[in-house]
């Protein structure tokens, strides 16, 4: 025993193995609470030894701690900076019982536990991985079995395609005397990585392997390159016949790249697509570089247009590859915007989106600075986002017809079938010295800022930590909200929450007018929406929403606070004949919108865990919903000239213009000014109706209200008062809103 001690006994070996053990524990995913067990269980026998050993003094390692800390993800390693405030030295016995909680709280809510690391738990988490910058579908899983066979000296490896031992795939001369579409095939049928020759799955290949034959820039291995086309399955065909064409030399693709500087127009021109007896307005991009014609996903819904599913695979320069697995096979019918004569596109494929970049053309302007681009019938447009590309398989419909050209590194103009194009360089003849063949657009603090957050109440599924301080954004609308808000009989007035004391806007006048008429061509073509926005402007002006501009408020404003709103609908696709006004306070002149010059607000809803546990605790139910909650709040005066709009019952009469009375969807201040007043209503009322005070304040997620009872009574009274409370400023609970069931006993 004493040999035993001495040799496997002694305090500071224990303590090293432990100390290794716990540092080669995997560190915790937010995503697997699995492994967050694993991890605090390791801690916690870390700590329960050393002071089972009377090491003590070694809880007070600070660089173990922090080593340890480390490990953790984001939102835990937030949780525990809070957490230490509570001790004087935030020792590894605090980060233990700090741990501890965590494997509580994770084992409540897990059902199957693999602690200890087992093959089969490692076997199910590589299922999960997905290969997203892969050109070809992803391999299956099993690893065969041929693969390499154990013998007496080690491990033999055995050629996948050929069966025979001692070389692999990439030396195999059989496999080398192959043609190129023979080879592809025993690619896909023995399901090797085509970069590597090798088999692993979906793990993403390391290989640093580069084609650069004859200047071949794809990502495949020197053997596999030819000019044969090669059809590559999608990944769970039986059939093996859907799938995109491949080419070892050449693969489909999109070439759209910019600088974001705004110094080049592309060659984009406004057209309608049809079929099915229906129609869409959008906008073209012409690309020769792209051997397929591109539609979003969108468009064939709206056209009703259905066709073969077929996966597409996308490849750009640099190898940027898109794999759009639910792509179809469809045909339409296109036109330019001022010509009948349509023209049929066959072998169009559709994706979810083709993220092209936004682009304005102020023609008027370019016609005075350009006198070679006079007299065209091309019109205006503003921020317009092309809908689809076409590429290269249909050139007889984009080839130049006419063309009007100046000096080198002015814009020139093309006539093609669907109309006339302004595109190239507005550089006046100076090169440009940056390249950027990438689109770069930065995320500013702010948006990365309400990303962590959003991320942060996720995690911590409704159980929050204190509060920190206020951002100055967030104080700065905080008092502007305090000093500005105020009762005006039944309701409340407040002031938009401004970015800065001084605001200037440019003049966004034009901009709306040619919203407006591209907005009017919209109802146009959709009488269902042009009679339900038809029917909503009247309503809003009976309803006090909105009144038009009189000419005394038109001349005594100060111009450079006035800003126009283009006005628009949306639809949700669950509720077709629901369509409700926006206003895209996020359009912009010059890089200025209304939300630009706006504050977010602190964030002043109830997380919706916190109103869901409330809605399950008792056994009758409670529900409805705040009518017009964002309309029920007045905007003060001197805000109002902001939120103009434009709107006429007639295209051929001039604009009428008008103003919105209260906030809007579409605001990026909306959602804070009318929580705030929300519950600065309820908390007048409080003293009076304290149920109901906390039912707004505590049970309400933005304008739903969700609650529990323990008896119908008491929940129809609450409801009333409820009501009541909201009547005296918000807005009304309306009866047919009004959800009141009782569940089953013993379901809670």
């Amino acid at each position: 025993m004493q040999t035993l001690q001495l040799l496997y006994g002694r305090p500071e070996q224990i303590i090293n193995a432990l100390l290794t053990k716990v540092r080669e524990v995997p560190p915790p995913k937010a995503e697997n609470l699995r492994t967050l067990v694993t991890f605090g269980l390791a801690v916690q026998n870390f700590c329960e030894h050393l002071v089972a050993a009377g090491q003590v003094t070694h809880l007070s390692n600070p660089v173990l701690v922090q080593e340890l800390v480390d490990k953790l993800p984001a939102h835990l390693k937030l949780d525990w900076s809070l957490y230490k405030r509570q001790f004087l030295v935030a020792d590894l016995r605090a980060f233990g019982a700090f741990m501890a909680n965590l494997v509580s709280a994770a084992a409540d809510v897990t059902l199957t536990l693999d602690v200890g690391g087992s093959k089969a738990g490692r076997t199910e988490k590589a299922k999960g991985f997905i290969n997203a910058h892969s050109n070809a579908p992803a391999a299956k899983e099993s690893v065969n079995a041929q693969q390499q066979q154990s013998k007496e000296g080690g491990f033999s490896v055995r050629c996948l395609v050929c069966g025979e031992p001692n070389h692999k795939v990439k030396e195999c001369e059989q496999f080398k005397k192959m043609s190129g579409e023979n080879k592809w095939k025993a690619v896909q049928m023995h399901q090797l990585c085509r970069v590597c020759l090798g088999k692993h799955g979906r793990k993403p290949c390391r290989s640093q392997i580069r084609c650069e034959i004859q200047g071949c820039r794809i990502r495949h291995h020197p053997l596999l390159h030819s000019g044969s086309k090669v059809s590559i399955p999608s990944v769970g065909s039986s059939s093996g016949r859907s799938g995109a064409e491949f080419s070892s030399s050449e693969v489909e693709g999109v070439n759209a790249h910019r600088d974001g500087q705004g110094t080049t127009l592309f060659r984009i021109l406004p057209v309608t697509i049809f079929a099915n007896g229906r129609s869409v307005d959008t906008y073209a991009f012409i690309d020769e570089g792209s051997s397929v014609t591109l539609v979003e996903q969108w468009i064939a819904d709206a056209l009703n247009v259905k066709g073969v599913k077929k996966r597409l695979y996308l490849s750009w320069t640099g190898n940027v590859t898109r794999d759009e697995e639910n792509s179809y096979q469809i045909t339409i019918e296109v036109a330019g915007s001022d010509s009948d004569r349509r023209h049929t596109l066959e072998d169009v494929r559709t994706v979810n989106t083709l993220a092209l970049p936004t682009q304005s053309l102020r023609y008027n302007e370019l016609a005075e600075r350009y006198q070679h681009l006079q007299k065209l019938p091309v019109k205006d447009y503003d921020g317009v986002t092309p809908g689809i590309l076409i590429g290269a398989g249909h050139t007889p419909l984009t080839a130049t017809k006419q063309l009007r050209e100046g000096r080198e590194g002015e814009p020139i103009a093309a006539k093609t079938r669907l109309g006339w194009a302004v595109y190239g360089s507005l550089q006046d003849g100076k090169q440009s010295r940056s390249y950027n063949l990438h689109i770069c657009e930065c995320t500013t603090n702010d948006r990365l800022h309400d990303l962590v957050r959003q991320y942060f109440t996720v995690e911590n599924v409704g159980v929050s930590a204190d509060c920190g301080p206020e951002s100055e954004e967030e104080k700065r609308a905080r008092s502007i909200l305090q000093a500005t808000t105020r009762r005006v009989g039944t309701s409340f007035e407040t002031g938009l929450l401004w970015r800065h004391d001084y605001v200037e806007f440019p003049d966004s006048y034009l901009m709306a007018v040619r919203r407006l008429q591209c907005f009017e061509r919209r109802l146009k073509s959709n009488p269902i929406i042009n009679e339900s926005v038809r029917r909503q402007i009247i309503e809003y002006q009976q309803k006090g929403y909105i009144h038009e501009a009189s000419n005394e408020e038109l001349t005594s404003t100060d111009p450079r606070r006035v800003w126009y709103l283009p006005v628009s609908v949306v639809q949700n696709p669950k509720k077709p004949s629901k369509i409700r006004l926006v206003w895209d306070a996020a359009a912009k002149i010059d890089g200025i919108s209304l939300n630009s010059m706006l504050l977010k607000g602190p964030d002043l809803v109830v997380p919706l865990p916190t109103v869901l546990y409330g809605f399950r605790e008792q056994r009758v139910a409670l529900g409805g919903d705040l009518q017009e909650m964002f309309h029920q709040v007045k905007i003060r005066a001197e805000d109002r000239h902001a939120q103009r709009f434009l709107w006429r019952d007639d295209p051929t009469q001039q604009p009428r213009i008008f103003i919105m009375d209260v906030a809007t969807f579409g605001s990026t201040s909306s959602p804070c000014s009318a929580q705030f007043i929300k519950n600065l209503n309820a908390q007048e009322y409080a003293d009076e109706y304290p149920r109901a005070a906390e039912a707004i304040l505590r049970r309400h997620y933005v304008d739903d209200y969700l609650d529990s009872f323990d008896s119908e009574q008491e929940a129809c009274r609450v409801a009333e008062e409820v009501k009541l409370v909201h009547k005296k400023a918000v807005s009304t609970l309306g009866t047919g809103c009004l959800i009141l069931r009782k569940f089953c006993d013993g379901l809670g």
